[in-house]
């Protein structure tokens, strides 16, 4: 009877052993692939989320860079995570081979970045919107505030070159505010807002716009149409623009003021424009 002895570990085949150890390191390797997959899953499903935010609060402040920009990323997005989740259930073996060859990391770190950045400008553009000029025209600019622009009767800020440049008084004029409207849409397009500010129970005229530049950052603007106090038949224009968010405007709250009140003395007619500024009935 003879028996047969159990090759020791040493005594195996080289070749088998090297078959185990690379079968070993291919599962860990699948492994990890699977587990860092399923981990930028979460990662996109979460960046999703804040970018549909991004487009619905983007569109609502007529903010045409954020909702196209945050759409691209959409797109983007939901393309990765709908690969990714095809990798998961290994429909697409070639995609995955390349999802281990390509680094996305800074391709995310790039979006994550974007994302964020507009989601910080539109939470805190909502946080400051202007809700206590519901209560009527504003009465100052803050001294210290190169955020802001003024032209009033009171308190008037900024703005003295506009104050002898153009007229800001006009005799015999109605349908003011349509001019301003008109002049608003086909000056800033899909760029502003025009806020329901409005005052029924006031005895002037109250309109309230924001407009968004390229990169997000809104100016509000608030016009009072009223008529003079001791001048007969004549009307007034106030106008208070300012940013919602940052200390410096490089004038383009002046920029908005002027273009407003050029558009208004150019629509009516030479005769009807006054140069002195008057005190209005609401002040």
């Amino acid at each position: 009877m003879s028996f047969k002895r159990t090759p020791t570990e040493t005594e195996k085949p080289r070749k088998l052993r090297s078959d185990t150890y690379y079968q070993i390191k291919d599962i860990q390797q699948k492994l990890k692939l699977r587990y860092s997959v399923i981990k930028a899953i979460g990662f996109r499903a979460i960046l999703i989320s804040f970018v549909i935010f991004n487009i619905i609060v983007s569109y609502w402040f007529s903010f045409k860079t954020g909702y196209i920009l945050s759409g691209v990323l959409l797109l983007i997005n939901s393309i990765q995570l709908t690969l990714q989740v095809l990798i998961i259930k290994r429909k697409v073996p070639k995609i995955r081979k390349c999802f281990q060859k390509f680094n996305v990391e800074y391709f995310d770190y790039a979006c994550m970045f974007l994302v964020l950045i507009m989601f910080l400008i539109l939470l805190f553009s909502i946080i400051n919107i202007p809700y206590h000029w519901k209560e009527g025209f504003p009465t100052e600019c803050k001294t210290y505030d190169n955020s802001c622009a003024r032209l009033a009767y009171d308190n008037q800020y900024r703005t003295n070159k506009i104050q002898n440049k153009y007229a800001l008084t006009f005799r015999n004029v109605t349908g003011l505010d349509k001019i301003v409207d008109k002049y608003m849409e086909n000056t800033y397009g899909g760029w502003y807002q025009k806020l329901d500010f409005n005052m029924p129970d006031s005895n002037y005229t109250y309109l309230v716009y924001s407009v968004s530049n390229f990169i997000g950052i809104i100016n509000d603007v608030a016009i009072k149409i009223d008529s003079c106090r001791d001048v007969w038949s004549t009307t007034s224009i106030s106008i208070q623009s300012q940013l919602r968010l940052g200390l410096k405007d490089y004038g383009s709250n002046y920029n908005i003021i002027e273009g407003i009140i050029y558009q208004i003395g150019e629509s009516v007619d030479s005769s009807s424009r006054n140069y002195l500024y008057c005190k209005a009935m609401n002040d």
